[in-house]
């Protein structure tokens, strides 16, 4: 059964990295996408910063973890990166 979970960076207000948010796995992608974009919304920032516009989906894999793709936050919804195949 695969099984992804992502990571997204959380940026302040001149764009320099801050931290990396990472959420919990799950067993696919539409799962992954709906936990995702619920529990984004209920994290608290701290004034000035805000979330990168891609977020990086990993699939866990025996040995370890393999990049699944880079995902772009648009209305509401998690969409493959158009540069990604």
């Amino acid at each position: 059964m695969r099984r992804y979970y992502a990571k997204q960076e959380v940026l302040d207000d001149s764009g320099k990295h801050v931290a990396t948010e990472v959420f919990p796995v799950y067993d696919s992608i539409r799962v992954l996408a709906k936990k995702f974009l619920r529990d984004r919304e209920g994290l608290w920032l701290k004034q000035g910063q805000r979330y990168a516009g891609r977020v990086r989906v990993y699939r866990v894999m025996r040995d370890g973890e393999v990049p699944h793709g880079v995902y772009i936050v648009d209305s509401g919804k998690l969409i493959r990166g158009a540069g990604d195949a």
